[in-house]
């Protein structure tokens, strides 16, 4: 799609119909899109940003060598989902103990970044990506599992940015109003509640 440009963009709003209405419609549902991406891809910074800080902290705290260049690793190397992380507990651990030549304080530092990278990596990481792109934190989780069992790493960095995908679509299209409400944040159905009268109108 990168490499297409605007190309692609003029295909799908020419397809789209001979109606002025429906090209406004895809008009914004590409760039709603193009939104979308952008945000993941900022939370992705801040998220991986924090996991570097939080890493160089914990080696500072332990006295480990080389601190600030482990934060930078941790911090690209958590780019691959899980397999990252597995590797900054592992790398750091191993350094630890071959500088200390203490298994316990070795222990310790890898498992204290293992509970960081979980708390961060996981849990605030579903939380922000539910924000950025004001789906539930279930429909996040539940893009996570799905794609992660299809495409496995792969799946697991682009399932989210997939299932923006699909509710912004969803978003526009009368005929996907359900699917749109099931993805989408439980604050903003809470503002438009649904009630009887309305399902009977």
């Amino acid at each position: 799609l990168l490499a297409a440009g605007d190309t692609f963009r003029r295909k799908l709003v020419h397809v789209a119909g001979p109606t002025l209405a429906a090209r406004r419609i895809t008009v914004e549902i590409l760039d709603e899109i193009d939104a979308q991406v952008q945000r993941y891809l900022l939370t992705m910074l801040i998220i991986n940003t924090l996991i570097g800080i939080a890493t160089w902290g914990i080696l500072i705290a332990f006295g480990v060598d080389h601190a600030g260049l482990w934060a930078v690793v941790a911090a690209v190397v958590h780019l691959i989902p899980y397999a990252g992380s597995a590797v900054t507990i592992v790398a750091t651990g191993v350094a630890t103990f071959v500088q200390f030549e203490n298994i316990g304080r070795a222990l310790l530092v890898a498992g204290l970044i293992g509970v960081a990278s979980t708390l961060i990596g996981m849990g605030l990481s579903a939380w922000m990506l539910g924000r950025a792109f004001r789906m539930n934190a279930v429909a996040v989780f539940v893009s996570l599992l799905f794609f992660g069992w299809l495409w496995g790493g792969w799946g697991l960095l682009v399932g989210v940015p997939l299932f923006a995908v699909v509710k912004t679509t969803a978003d526009r299209i009368p005929s996907l109003e359900r699917l749109a409400s099931l993805l989408t944040d439980e604050r903003r159905n809470e503002q438009h509640p649904v009630t009887p009268a309305s399902v009977k109108s």
